[in-house]
C-alpha cells in the first residue's frame, strides 16, 4: 500500500507552520500507510533499575545511561550503558552549586548534551564523568514545557499560555524564537480529546505524534532551526479521550519510532489488556517493521549505537532491552 492523498484536516488536528506563514496543503496531508513489511514478536531482556516509576527523562551519553527523576527526589542518576549498574549521582532542588530547579536533557551548540534549566536561566556542560558545569546564561526566560531538542542550541516546547497548542521552535543561547507549529482543534468548543503530543528529533528531522489520535507529522528543519517542510499523516483510527495512541517517539538516523498504544484496552486503568507495539516508519513515511511486545512500557528509548530499544515499563522499576 502506497501513501495516498487525502482531504485536507481530514482528521481533528490542523497544523500551521508560521516560518514564512506557509500552511500545510492538501499535498502534505497522507493517508498514513500501516501496510507493515515486517510484523515481528519482539523477545525482550530484562533489568531491574531502581527508582524507574519516577524517571521523566533518560539519555545515552558518553556510553552511560542518564536518568532524571522529578518529585521531591529531583536528581540525576548515571548507570553503566551495558550492566546498567548504578555509578553516580548528582543534583538536588535549589539555586546554589550543584542544585536544580526545572532540568531538562538537551542538545547544545556542539551536539553534546547539556542541562537547561530555564528556572535559573542557565545551561550546564556535562564533562566526560558527566559532572555539570556551568556553561553560559539562557537567553530564555520563563518556565516551559518539556523541552525537545530539536537541532543543536535549539529547543521546541509546548506553550500552554496560549489558546491553542502552540509548540514553539527557540534558540536556547539568544531565546530568539526561530519558528513555530500551532495545532487548532477542529470544532474545539465541542471536543474532549486533548491536543497532546509527543515530539522527537535527529537534528534534522522532527515527528509529531498525537497521543490520543491517530496522526503524526514528519518535518524537516534547517541549521537555523527553520521549519523548511513537514507531512501530516492521518490515519484511520478514531481519536478517544481514554485510549492513547502514541505514548513515546524517537527519531534514528534513517527511520523513526512510534510507541503505540491502540490496541490496548483501557477500561481497567489498573490493569489494562492488549498488545502494544512500536511502530517503524522511514521518513517518507513507509512503513517499516511492526514490533509487537509482551509488556507493558511507558517510555522508550533509541540506542542506535548498540542496535536496540530500550523501554521503561509501567508497571514496575524494570528496563525492557530488545535487540534490533
Amino acid at each position: 500500500m502506497k501513501l495516498v492523498a487525502c482531504i485536507l484536516f481530514a482528521g481533528a488536528i490542523m497544523c500551521v507552520a508560521s516560518c514564512g506563514s506557509r500552511h500545510i496543503t492538501d499535498k502534505d496531508v497522507l493517508v498514513k500507510d500501516t501496510d507493515f513489511e515486517v510484523v515481528l514478536e519482539v523477545e525482550d531482556s530484562v533489568v531491574e533499575l531502581p527508582g524507574t516509576l519516577h524517571i521523566k527523562e533518560w539519555r545515552m551519553v558518553n556510553d552511560k545511561l542518564l536518568c532524571f527523576t522529578s518529585g521531591n527526589d529531583l536528581s540525576f542518576h548515571i548507570f553503566d550503558g551495558e550492566n546498567f549498574e548504578k555509578t553516580d549521582s548528582f543534583g538536588v532542588i535549589g539555586n546554589g552549586p550543584g542544585e536544580f530547579v526545572m532540568p531538562s536533557l538537551v542538545r547544545g551548540k556542539s551536539l553534546e548534551e547539556v542541562i537547561y534549566d530555564p528556572a535559573q536561566r542557565a545551561i550546564f556542560k556535562l564533562d566526560r564523568n558527566l559532572n555539570p558545569i556551568a556553561l553560559e546564561t539562557s537567553g530564555l526566560w520563563g518556565t516551559y514545557n518539556f523541552p525537545v531538542s530539536v537541532r543543536s542550541g535549539i529547543i521546541g516546547f509546548t506553550d500552554k499560555r496560549k489558546k491553542d497548542k502552540v509548540w514553539l521552535i527557540k534558540n536556547i543561547s539568544t531565546g530568539e524564537t526561530m519558528d513555530s507549529l500551532f495545532f487548532l482543534q477542529k470544532d474545539m468548543k465541542n471536543s474532549k480529546v486533548p491536543v497532546d503530543f509527543k515530539v522527537a528529533s535527529n537534528d534534522k528531522r522532527f515527528v509529531v505524534a498525537r497521543q490520543f489520535a491517530d496522526e503524526c507529522i514528519v518535518g524537516n528543519i534547517n541549521d537555523d532551526g527553520k521549519i523548511e517542510s513537514c507531512r501530516y499523516y492521518d490515519g484511520v483510527g478514531k481519536q478517544h479521550i481514554e485510549r492513547p495512541y502514541y505514548v513515546d517517539v524517537d527519531c534514528g538516523n534513517k527511520e523513526f519510532y512510534l510507541l503505540s498504544m491502540k490496541n490496548v484496552d483501557f477500561s481497567d486503568r489498573n490493569s489494562p489488556k492488549g498488545i502494544c507495539e512500536v511502530e517503524v516508519y522511514n521518513y517518507d513515511g513507509y512503513p517499516l517493521r511492526l514490533m509487537k511486545l509482551n509488556f507493558m512500557p511507558r517510555k522508550m528509548l533509541l540506542d542506535e549505537k548498540r542496535n536496540r530499544l530500550l523501554f521503561m515499563s509501567a508497571m514496575d522499576d524494570n528496563v525492557h532491552i530488545v535487540r534490533l
